[in-house]
């Protein structure tokens, strides 16, 4: 019990330990994004390789990235390594006049980013053209991570890169502002409901070595971490939840530290000696 005072009723130090945390590691990602970019503009130039073998290079290595990252992380990487979900985090810390909305009621919502990744990733890259590409109708059409993070810095940067933006930039700054706006109202709306990235690591969650736990034996069922989660997950019934992005807020909420995080092979139930003194009989009945 006394391990969890700090970290799992939320400390100061701990709370402000695991924000720059969040903070260093998005934007490490961020940009790990750009030098990316640059360094296959750089290798196009420098060796004069048609365009479409660096695009089938960087289609092959990013799949398989993406594949190594959900085993080995699940959604902790829509939960501490997004820019973006860190972005919408940040617009829903925006005080409003009335309540902030709970998506409880919308959960069939989450749904819709399967078929999204369905539609707009996977088919695409299996109807390819002559040289071996799909269309990338996500990125082109629906991501607004790439007009918040790529078009807009560029654009107020260069006058040249403003002169070229067309409809299709302005259509996907619609597509922007709406997420914002529900942002505003709903937590991580985007993520819950149009990601297919997020869709894609969820089919990993069950099965990626990092993942949470519930010690039944210290478990009280006070129900605390379920209303802590605004992803809508109840931990103690499903530790490895396909919404579940490893934030921390159920560690933080649980009074008796029965929720922790998880490295390794094992699955979400643990089971210890039960507790001397009765203290979570007590927690329980003070709730």
């Amino acid at each position: 019990m006394a391990r969890s005072n700090e970290f799992t009723h939320g400390g100061g130090i701990g709370k402000n330990i695991r924000l720059m945390l969040r903070a260093l590691l998005n934007t490490l990602f961020f940009g790990a994004f750009w030098f990316g970019l640059a360094q296959l503009g750089t290798e196009k130039v420098l060796f004069g390789l048609p365009e479409f073998v660096p695009t089938l290079c960087t289609a092959a290595g990013g799949t398989g990235t993406l594949i190594l990252l959900g085993v080995l992380l699940g959604r902790v990487v829509c939960g501490f390594l997004c820019p973006f979900g860190w972005f919408q985090e940040l617009i829903h810390k925006i005080p409003l006049p009335r309540k902030k909305l709970s998506t409880k009621k919308l959960r069939p919502l989450r749904y819709l980013k399967y078929l999204i990744l369905l539609l707009t990733v996977t088919l695409p890259l299996i109807f390819t053209n002559e040289v071996g590409m799909g269309n990338p109708f996500f990125c082109k059409y629906l991501c607004p991570q790439g007009v918040l993070e790529g078009a807009i810095p560029l654009s107020l940067a260069s006058e040249s890169v403003r002169s070229a933006l067309g409809s299709l930039f302005r259509w996907k700054s619609v597509v922007l502002g709406a997420v914002v706006l529900l942002s505003l109202l709903f937590y991580r709306p985007f993520c819950k409901w149009l990601c297919p990235l997020g869709a894609f690591y969820a089919l990993f969650n069950r099965v990626s070595l990092t993942g949470m736990q519930v010690d039944e034996h210290k478990c009280v069922h006070c129900g605390r971490c379920e209303k802590a989660c605004k992803m809508d997950v109840d931990v103690t019934k499903t530790p490895d939840h396909p919404e579940c992005i490893r934030c921390g807020m159920c560690v933080k909420a649980c009074p008796t530290g029965a929720v922790s995080f998880r490295c390794g092979l094992g699955r979400g139930a643990k089971k210890t000696e039960n507790p001397a003194g009765g203290n979570a009989a007590e927690i329980k009945t003070q709730d």
